[in-house]
């Protein structure tokens, strides 16, 4: 079962239709600056092309029914809302609202979940607000103030969240330098390990009389471990010699003390 789709994800999924150059949505719009504003709206979006008369549409999110049915309870709220668009919207979680419940200058706007990280929009209910004789203008000096600090805090907030070219420049430069002292580095310590090993073999071929090269490094490696085994082996029958020489003196000493016993019996 898909998760409850969010207030925020229907604000999300406005953005993903209502985008440039079709459009001009802003978030969070009231119908006036300062103290005495009456009414606002989750979203407000401008159409940019004269094809489609500049229309300006205002979108109420409800993702819960609860939030829903308040609304509907006092339908003057979006009153202000209505006469400054062309068209209102509630936009909901597809089958949380029937078009049947909203009141007629409402229209409906259904979200639904589509992939792993996108959404569905599909209009069930669309009306054009019908201008009466009277009516405010649609756009306002009051209404254009308020959507004039919106766009003004939206170019801020993007501003702010924005990184100085310099600054990308100088992490670039900072990385580079970093990258060739430690490249210079490795160099100078793998040129100092050459080193010392090529002296250890050279001082290995001085001293054993036994040269080696790319073709017969394994053949005298080989041989260099018969010849290990062949030291150890002789090692161990050193100490075996020593040991029996040891053996061979103690035998001499019994029989020449025997000797003496005899000798002595002889004469008693």
């Amino acid at each position: 079962m898909p998760e409850p789709i969010t207030h925020d994800e229907l604000k999300v999924a406005l953005r993903n239709r209502y985008k440039m150059p079709r459009w001009l949505l802003l978030e969070e719009v009231k119908s006036s600056t300062g103290f005495g504003w009456a009414t606002s709206a989750d979203a407000v979006a401008f159409s940019l092309y004269e094809s489609r008369g500049h229309e300006i549409h205002v979108f109420e999110c409800k993702a819960s029914r609860g939030d829903f049915l308040g609304e509907l309870k006092k339908p003057e709220k979006s009153d202000g809302m209505i006469k400054r668009s062309d068209r209102f919207y509630i936009v909901a979680p597809s089958g949380m609202v029937k078009k049947e419940e909203l009141p007629g200058p409402w229209g409906l706007i259904s979200v639904s979940r589509s992939g792993d990280d996108g959404f569905r929009l599909r209009t069930v209910k669309d009306v054009c607000t019908e201008r009466q004789p009277g009516d405010v203008p649609m756009i306002d000096r009051p209404f254009a103030s308020a959507m004039l600090v919106r766009l003004f805090r939206r170019a801020e907030d993007a501003r702010r969240g924005m990184v100085h070219r310099d600054s990308i420049q100088g992490e670039l430069d900072n990385s580079y330098y970093r990258g060739v002292a430690t490249g210079e580095y490795q160099a100078r310590f793998g040129l100092e390990k050459h080193k010392k090993l090529q002296k250890a073999v050279d001082e290995f071929q001085e001293k054993t009389g036994v040269f080696i090269n790319q073709y017969n490094v394994h053949s005298e490696a080989e041989d260099y471990k018969v010849f290990r085994r062949f030291m150890g082996d002789a090692k161990r029958f050193a100490h075996l010699k020593v040991w029996l020489e040891q053996l061979e003196k103690s035998l001499k000493s019994t029989e020449e003390l025997q000797e003496h016993f005899r000798e002595m019996e002889l004469k008693d």
